[in-house]
């Protein structure tokens, strides 16, 4: 399973929980408890329900054939 995720302009790393069209009327605190998420962007005409990734480190591995 891939993990979709947003960095912001400042390099904060928020993992995409859920989205939904900006044309429906949301309760969006009730979207956030129901994700756990704690943010909410609006962008392109959708909501993105997003949860920060507090700590992250790049894990490269090698696949070259031995």
């Amino acid at each position: 399973m891939k993990m979709h995720l947003i960095k912001t302009n400042d390099d904060t790393l928020y993992q995409v929980l859920h989205q939904e069209p900006e044309t429906k009327q949301l309760d969006l605190e009730m979207m956030k408890r129901k994700y756990l998420c704690g943010t909410v962007f609006r962008k392109d005409g959708m909501y993105w329900f997003v949860r920060k990734i507090k700590e992250a480190q790049v894990i490269e591995e090698n696949l070259e054939n031995e």
